[in-house]
């Protein structure tokens, strides 16, 4: 009788930020990636394979696997554990077999899922004893040290723990270069490369240092992937077409998401200019020897640039993308970013979802968290944060009934565990009755429907002057007037009776521009009992749209 086998990866997130480096991080979800990967060079895909099992599904942390009959599920149930011991220190996880007759499995997908669900949370928890005659701590993680592993540059080698010490050995082996020998206008050939290191994401002298954790999750994927298999089981589709179709579904989530970073990691090298003169004030602390010019990511809105951080190493001279990948599979995306473009890039990412047609499920929507902070806060803290800001971009799209993708941000202290309070707190009026923020919002598709990312982005934000709507705040008419912007931060936080009066006193200089977004919010800065202006006013000096005008 064949058999499914299930395997669901168990606190992907805690494996994953491990330790609160970046090259920690990105070589946890290397390692996670090729445990459940069905190619057969991977692990599991190579056990499976040798055993004469077939992948169903391996996306997203999780994988399906079908055999003949209950003996080999067994001992591939066995073997893999044991090669996640050996390969992926600290990753846990569930496992759990189903036999089935020939032409049910779509009920068997069915139920195994429910069996995974039921086996996790009826696992006993366990706590481990570990180096019991060992002294020495990992540096990192404070465990029992298992090896001394050397470190970059001149730095004396430290003692380190099984997790962290797996991942500094895959370090070695894991392709750090996006392109060889690009080259734009009078520029020297470079390598665009990944960056390992945080300080390498973009920092420019004199300036705030923001960095940005993105975290994009789809919409109802779950839930649409089971109506489907419903309706597999209602039509009483055979075993052969449901596996293939299966199979062709997650495939093509899985790839959704590769293809969604390769997208807006297009996006990055196409803003990517050549400046001569680097030494400027915006040129990054490390570039003074690159005398003849540096890098730059340009933004066609605001006509400028920041300096990328570029290096000479290995005979090679490289200049580091403000990006880095961390989860990269099924309908999840995680990266880290320079703060300053973080919003850019999700848009973006929210965008490429929405144009994709997945047979099966049809258009697939997105939602995305994006938590910036100081360069460095702990970025587990912020993924933490920016997973809290997806939810509850999610909840607004339920609560308000809308197919779109949407996004919500935070700037500030990583560590919100619930955004609707924190914002109680922080975003409404003395009196309760005002809300000083208009996130999250949906992405929308034209700047006339308010509420919505493009209107906020393209009329409250906005670098161009709109005849009917006014200019926007990123635009040289508002720039001319930052003390009225200022006035108007203290305004708002009054509410809309006070902005009223502000902008009655402002009349009297014929030379202060009108509140973009329409007469409503020209006269009191308020829609109703929401302002987007605080959120335009916080975003004015970090927010760096890339791309054309």
């Amino acid at each position: 009788m064949p058999v499914l086998t299930f395997i669901d990866a168990i606190g992907i997130q805690s494996f994953v930020f491990l330790s609160n480096r970046l090259r920690d991080a990105v070589a946890g979800s290397d390692m996670l990636s090729k445990a459940l990967d069905s190619s057969s060079g991977s692990t599991l895909g190579g056990i499976a394979h040798d055993l004469g099992g077939e992948t169903i599904m391996a996306a997203g942390g999780n994988a399906l696997v079908r055999f003949d009959d209950m003996a080999p599920a067994r001992e591939f149930a066995a073997s893999y554990s044991r090669a996640l011991l050996e390969k992926v220190p600290g990753l846990d996880v569930a496992i759990r077999h189903r036999e089935y007759t020939p032409g049910n499995l779509a009920i068997a997908i069915q139920a195994i899922h429910r069996d995974i669900q039921e086996a996790k949370l009826g696992m006993e928890p366990f706590a481990c004893l570990p180096g019991l005659s060992v002294i020495a701590e990992c540096s990192e993680t404070r465990l029992p040290a298992t090896a001394v592993i050397s470190q970059p540059g001149d730095e004396p080698p430290v003692p380190l723990s099984g997790p962290i010490a797996s991942r500094r050995l895959v370090l070695q082996q894991l392709p750090d270069t996006v392109y060889f020998g690009f080259t734009e206008g009078d520029g020297p050939g470079v390598d665009l490369c990944y960056p390992l290191d945080i300080d390498n994401l973009g920092r420019t002298r004199a300036d705030t240092s923001l960095v940005g954790v993105v975290h994009i999750d789809g919409n109802k994927v779950g839930s649409r992937l089971a109506d489907w298999l419903k309706e597999q089981i209602k039509n009483g589709a055979p075993d052969e077409q449901v596996e293939n179709e299966y199979k062709i579904i997650s495939q093509a989530i899985d790839e959704l998401a590769r293809s969604c970073l390769a997208h807006i990691r297009e996006r990055i090298i196409g803003a990517v200019r050549w400046q001569p003169a680097s030494l400027s004030e915006d040129a990054p602390t490390g570039n003074q020897e690159n005398n003849a010019g540096d890098y730059v990511l340009y933004s066609g809105p605001l006509d400028r640039g920041f300096a990328l951080k570029r290096v000479r190493e290995k005979d090679r001279d490289i200049v580091y993308l403000p990006i880095r990948p961390i989860i990269v599979g099924g309908d999840d995306i995680t990266f880290v970013c320079d703060g300053r473009i973080a919003l850019d890039l999700a848009e973006n990412a929210l965008r490429h979802f929405m144009q994709a047609k997945i047979c099966g499920l049809e258009q697939v929507t997105a939602s995305a968290g994006v938590a910036i902070g100081k360069s460095h806060t702990p970025f587990a803290r912020l993924y933490d944060t920016a997973k809290v800001l997806c939810k509850s971009a999610k909840r607004h799209l339920h609560k308000e009934k809308i197919n779109d993708s949407c996004m919500d941000w935070h700037i500030g202290t990583a560590g919100v565990a619930d955004v609707e309070a924190q914002r109680e707190r922080s975003y409404t009026t003395p009196d309760r009755k005002y809300h000083l923020t208009c996130r999250p919002y949906p992405l929308g598709s034209s700047p006339g429907k308010a509420k919505t990312w493009t209107w906020f982005n393209e009329t409250i934000l906005g670098t161009h002057v709109d005849p009917d709507k006014g200019p926007g705040l990123l635009g040289d008419t508002w720039q001319r007037h930052r003390t009225k912007i200022s006035s108007l931060r203290n305004a708002l936080v009054c509410g809309p009776d006070s902005v009223e009066r502000a902008i009655q006193s402002w009349s009297i200089l014929a030379e202060v521009p009108s509140l973009p977004g329409g007469d409503a919010l020209a006269r009191c800065g308020y829609l109703g009992e929401h302002t987007p202006f605080l959120d335009a006013i916080e975003l004015m000096d970090i927010h760096f749209p890339l791309g054309k005008e």
